[in-house]
């Protein structure tokens, strides 16, 4: 699972000219660790969007 998530998120692809996929459809995650953004962005996402 974490594989697909550092794929998806965090790993640029020489194909898409140095873009992560995510980037490519949109998605931006700024700041230094990316890793960090993603967490923080999950958590605020499931507070305002609890099931």
């Amino acid at each position: 699972m974490f594989y697909i998530i550092f794929l998806v998120f965090l790993d640029s692809i020489r194909s898409l000219k140095g873009k992560i996929p995510s980037e490519q459809a949109g998605i931006t995650i700024e700041g230094d660790n990316k890793w960090l953004t993603l967490m923080k962005k999950s958590i605020q996402y499931q507070k305002a969007n609890p099931q």
